[in-house]
């Protein structure tokens, strides 16, 4: 009796769930999925043959089928189903990924590289289909999820196996009240462990059951009520991944209610209120589908860290309000929708990168409220595709800081804002498209330049048609604005040159449609002649809206001045000089309002015999803003 005894304790203490009473309360449990029937035996292969038959082949060996039904170790009965163009793992190839073996099992097993499927494939391929097959895990993790969720105390962690486990509904959604003790008690909602972000695997198949994505948001995974007992514990996700092997259509065809009812839209991720998300992973579903986000939240506070929502829904890849913390690698992209879109709150990244979208006139970063706080070294916004913007902003703040924003799409701009305010400080923010493109355009928002920003870009830099541009980076001058002659300039012909001291030209950039003034102090002597006194021209834009300049000075006699009402109008009021040997004082003045073509201001001085030289001196400088 005494054995029996002891072998009864053992086994309760090694089953997948113990009760140890202590004082009428349960202690912490970890459930294995395992132990309710998980089987992470899920296999793809990227070389499989279809020929609009139920025979798929593997032409390369890889496959190595075992002939035999699942209940004896086999693959018989599995599900199966094939995707032409899979890019499941990341890459511009995210939204291109077809259907063309659906979702059905495997008949019968005609060796080890061939396989029969209730479902024939509907188009012909060579050893580039990606092959998809396994075990449905969708009764076992949502059993494991159940036991997770005591009458009393907090909710158990469920810990996920290695490998590839098919889903086809949505898991780990309302937590129960009773996981959320009263204040001073054990709270934890749904807690999911998994052994690595690479390791365990959720697999979406393209029959998943999208209305099963039914938590309070719309979500597929982790969405339950808000708390309300301040820093009570959230989601606590951890070390797995949900992909759907490149299938760019998947999500749902209709309905859906994240984040309104309203929206017709369903999220793969909803984290509630004090949630962790950590190296938690989306790939490679519903890229190209426009009622699927991959993760939202406007609870208070959520931390993500090393989260990659990689092609993971094409209408946005992370919609975040409320308080969130982003860092590590955490990355959105790869979709048709938008990467990154912001729409309150206070957002704090430090994150490493947001990654590009796909389609053309979509916005990679779309802010509309809320503070968005990022601050990183040597990390890059990149964007890419057709149209659209890097950084488009319609309301709120958002501070930059040690970041660099690319674009390269035609016809766009890198940070376009119509509303709310950007502050920048060390930026890099470059433009290589084609056509009308900008570094930064301005319509109707204020915009800080704090300080060793610095544009580039194919067309235009900066340009403001609305709002406000301000702050210590005198509003992205790209070159100093004050220029003073270390040694002479001297010209002894009659052709005008733009005034230098061999490296710093009296030259600089004026954007288009933008206001700018100069003023230039400069000593000049005649040389061996009265008469070689000196002109002065100002080249500038093709198109500005209007321009006038004007030289004064004194030429030993009187003073004079003369003005024009257009570049390249060439002035010259000093005459006669009393004498070729004196140095003698004159400014140059000019009021510039740019038109639609950006160029170059340069001031330009010859001399007027032409066989004598004319010497502006070191000293001389300029000032343009």
């Amino acid at each position: 009796m005494k054995k029996l005894l002891v072998l009864i304790l053992i086994r309760l203490l090694i089953s997948p769930v113990y009760l140890l009473a202590q004082n009428g309360r349960q202690s912490d449990q970890v459930i294995r999925a395992v132990d309710y029937g998980a089987i992470p035996d899920g296999r793809y292969v990227l070389d499989a043959t279809t020929a609009t038959s139920t025979t798929i082949t593997c032409p390369n060996s890889d496959c190595n089928f075992i002939n035999a039904t699942q209940a004896n170790g086999g693959d018989i009965g599995k599900i199966v189903f094939g995707i032409y163009n899979a890019s499941y793992q990341g890459g511009g190839a995210m939204t291109a990924g077809v259907l063309v073996i659906p979702q059905g099992t495997i008949t019968a097993v005609g060796g080890a590289n061939s396989i029969t499927v209730s479902n024939a494939s509907t188009a012909n391929h060579t050893a580039n289909v990606m092959l998809v097959w396994g075990t449905d895990n969708t009764t076992a993790l949502a059993n494991a999820y159940k036991a997770a969720q005591p009458n009393l105390g907090p909710c158990y962690a469920i810990e996920l196996p290695a490998g590839i486990m098919l889903d086809q509904q949505g898991q780990f959604n309302n937590a129960p009240a009773n996981c959320i003790g009263a204040t001073g008690l054990l709270r934890a909602s749904t807690t999911v462990i998994g052994k690595g972000s690479g390791a365990s695997i959720i697999g979406l198949t393209p029959n998943f059951t999208w209305s099963t994505c039914n938590g309070p948001t719309g979500g597929c995974f982790g969405d339950s009520t808000n708390v309300t007992y301040g820093f009570a514990g959230g989601t606590y996700f951890t070390g797995w991944s949900v992909i759907g092997f490149g299938y760019s259509a998947g999500g749902p065809a209709s309905g859906g209610n994240c984040p309104t009812a309203a929206s017709g839209v369903t999220c793969i991720f909803v984290p509630n209120d004090n949630s962790i998300f950590d190296h938690v992973y989306c790939t490679g579903i519903g890229a190209s589908n426009n009622r699927l986000n991959g993760l939202l939240t406007s609870a208070v506070p959520v931390n993500v860290t090393d989260v990659q929502i990689d092609g993971c829904g094409g209408n946005i890849g992370m919609s975040l309000g409320g308080t969130v913390y982003i860092s590590g690698q955490s990355y959105a992209g790869d979709t048709n929708g938008i990467s990154l879109e912001i729409t309150g709150g206070i957002i704090q990244s430090t994150a490493n990168l947001w990654g590009p979208n796909l389609a053309g006139g979509t916005d990679m970063i779309y802010v509309t409220g809320g503070v968005f706080d990022s601050d990183v070294d040597n990390a890059c916004f990149t964007s890419s595709g057709a149209g659209g913007n890097a950084l488009h902003i319609t309301g709120g703040v958002v501070n930059l800081r040690g970041r660099c924003l690319s674009e390269a799409r035609s016809g766009s701009a890198t940070v376009y804002i119509t509303n709310g305010t950007l502050n920048l400080s060390g930026e890099s923010v470059t433009n290589t498209g084609t056509g009308t493109s900008y570094s930064i355009l301005n319509a109707g928002g204020i915009v800080n330049d704090n300080g060793g920003n610095v544009l580039s870009s194919s067309n235009i830099l900066y340009s403001q048609t609305s709002g406000s541009c301000g702050g210590l980076g005198a509003c992205f001058t790209p070159q100093p604005p004050t220029v003073v002659l270390h040694s002479n300039f001297t010209n002894s012909n009659t052709t005008f040159t733009t005034i230098t001291d061999g490296t710093r030209p009296w030259s600089w950039t004026a954007q288009q449609l933008n206001d700018y003034k100069l003023d230039c102090t400069f000593y000049y002597q005649g040389a061996t002649a009265t008469t070689n006194s000196p002109n002065i021209q100002i080249t500038g834009p093709a198109t500005p809206t209007a321009v006038s300049y004007g030289v004064d000075g004194y030429n030993g006699t009187t003073f004079v001045s003369a003005n024009g009402q257009a570049f390249s109008t060439s002035l010259n009021p000093f005459g006669t000089l009393a004498s070729a040997t004196t140095i003698y004082m004159a400014h140059i003045s000019m009021s510039l309002s740019n038109g639609t073509t950006s160029g170059t201001v340069a001031v330009q001085a010859k001399n007027t015999t032409g066989t004598d030289v004319l010497t502006i001196y070191k000293g001389s400088g300029c000032t343009f803003q």
